[in-house]
């Protein structure tokens, strides 16, 4: 894999819907000698390095989480929701001595990170 730009053109997902686990890119890197992998990422590195030997012992693994999509299913994005707006919620506060305009700190707080304001 060739990576030019981490989330390409659209920049990166909602914080709500991005999968944690390989942060939002739909994979992640694995070494031969990471002791904390699991039995599946072995078999994936194992794949990779049979496909193409690394040079430095590295390959990048699809996701098993989010199946190499980077979101979560919506079942958990529901579940992340509380947590989201609490987090934006606190921001929202925190920005009222910088910016005075209701609106603009909602913007900042919620409809950038769902990528529904206009940049």
């Amino acid at each position: 894999m060739i990576f030019i730009d981490r989330y390409g053109p659209k920049g990166p997902p909602s914080l709500l819907r991005a999968c944690y686990r390989c942060d939002a890119m739909g994979c992640y890197p694995v070494s031969s000698r990471a002791e904390e992998a699991t039995a599946a990422e072995r078999e994936a590195w194992a794949a990779a390095e049979a496909k193409g030997p690394a040079d430095d012992g590295w390959h990048f693994i699809r996701c098993a989480d989010c199946r190499g999509s980077a979101r979560i299913s919506w079942l958990s994005t529901l579940a992340r929701f509380p947590s989201w707006l609490a987090k934006g919620t606190r921001v929202f506060r925190q920005f009222r001595a910088h910016e005075p305009s209701v609106w603009v700190r909602f913007k900042i707080c919620f409809l950038y990170d769902l990528g529904l304001a206009r940049r």
